[in-house]
C-alpha cells in the first residue's frame, strides 16, 4: 500500500496544480475580452451587398439596401385589397459612427413606400412580423403621405427593430409583415438582400464576451474531466 501511494505521488503532484490552475482560470474566462473590430473577410459582402455611403460632415457610415418589392397585399381571409393598395417597396438601413465596414450591433431601420388610393396605412400604426414560428412586434411606426393626384397617393412607413430581432427575421425561411390591417409576403429575393445587410452588423461586445467565455469554460471543463479520468485509470491500474 505504501508503495502504491509512493507511485501515485508524481501523478497527484502534476494533476493537483493543473486542476488548481484551471479553477483560477474560470474568472478570466468569464471576463473574456475581444480584440478590435475587423472588416468582414474579402468577398463576404460582395453578394447582395447593401449600398454603403460615408458622410464626411457627420462622420457617419450608412448601409442601405435597394428598394425591394413586397408581395401583393391581402386582408383577412385572403381578401384582395389591390384596388386600395398597390405596389409596396421596402428597404433596410443601418447607420453608425465613423468610416467603417461593419457597424456595432444596434437597431435596423426600415422604410416602406406604398402606392395607395385612400390612405390605407394611416389608421393603425403597427407592424407585426411573422418569421416562421416567431412573432416580432407589434412595432409602432411613423407614417406620412403624399398626394400625387385625385386617386393616387404615396404612403411612407418607417420604424426600427433591434439587431437581435432582425437576425431572427432573416434566419426564417418564410416571412410576412402586417402593416395596419394589410398583410404582405417577403419574397425570397428580399430576404436574400436583407441577409447581405447582416454581414455589416457586428455582435455587441457583451455578446462576444459571453460567447468567448462559454467556449473557454467548455474547454476547461473538458480538461478537468480528462484529468479526473486519467487519475481514476491510474488508481485502477495500480
Amino acid at each position: 500500500m505504501a508503495s502504491q501511494k509512493t507511485e501515485l505521488q508524481p501523478i497527484v503532484a502534476i494533476l493537483l496544480p493543473l486542476l488548481f490552475g484551471i479553477l483560477m482560470s474560470v474568472p478570466a474566462c468569464e471576463a473574456q475580452t475581444v480584440g478590435p473590430l475587423r472588416p468582414p473577410p474579402e468577398g463576404l459582402a460582395a453578394q447582395n451587398d447593401p449600398d454603403r455611403k460615408y458622410d464626411d460632415f457627420r462622420d457617419t457610415t450608412t448601409f442601405e439596401t435597394r428598394p425591394m418589392a413586397l408581395g401583393t397585399a391581402t386582408l383577412g381571409q385572403g381578401q384582395d385589397p389591390s384596388v386600395l393598395i398597390g405596389p409596396t417597396e421596402i428597404r433596410a438601413i443601418v447607420s453608425c459612427k465613423g468610416k467603417v465596414d461593419r457597424c456595432q450591433e444596434k437597431t435596423v431601420s426600415f422604410l416602406i413606400v406604398a402606392k395607395t388610393r385612400n390612405w390605407s396605412l394611416g389608421d393603425l400604426h403597427e407592424a407585426i412580423f411573422a418569421a416562421g414560428d416567431i412573432r416580432i412586434g407589434p412595432i409602432k411606426y411613423e407614417w406620412d403621405g403624399q398626394v400625387l393626384s385625385r386617386h393616387s397617393l404615396v404612403e411612407y412607413v418607417s420604424f426600427s427593430m433591434s439587431a437581435e430581432d432582425f437576425r431572427k427575421l432573416i434566419e426564417a425561411k418564410k416571412v410576412k409583415v402586417q402593416l395596419s390591417v394589410y398583410a404582405m409576403d417577403f419574397p425570397e429575393e428580399v430576404l436574400r438582400e436583407l441577409r447581405g445587410m447582416e454581414s455589416h452588423l457586428v455582435p455587441s461586445q457583451d455578446r462576444k464576451k459571453k460567447e468567448k467565455g462559454a467556449q473557454c469554460l467548455d474547454f476547461l471543463g473538458a480538461v478537468v474531466v480528462g484529468c479526473v479520468v486519467l487519475l481514476v485509470l491510474w488508481v485502477s491500474l495500480h
